[in-house]
């Protein structure tokens, strides 16, 4: 998976990690990602990573638990990215 340290852009990162997670497994998707984070929207990331949505603190945190991010990577995201 990406490095999150390496980033600078959160919509940039969802990105990649989606970009990843897809080649690895094909069935993977946007709405498969989204509800895995419990979002009710079957397109929420995607319309975040397009730039339509943005995230708030709450959404970070269920982010960072369905993509499975250690303490740290998780407080990353969230004080860099917001």
């Amino acid at each position: 998976m990406p490095n999150i340290f390496t980033y600078h852009d959160y919509r940039q990162y969802l990105g990649d990690y989606y970009t990843e997670k897809k080649a690895k497994c094909p069935a993977f998707s946007y709405q498969n990602f989204s509800q895995k984070a419990g979002f009710s929207s079957k397109s929420f990331i995607f319309n975040v990573i397009k730039g339509k949505k943005a995230l708030s603190r709450a959404s970070v945190v269920k982010l960072s638990l369905a993509m499975g991010l250690s303490k740290t990577e998780s407080a990353y995201f969230e004080n860099r990215f917001l």
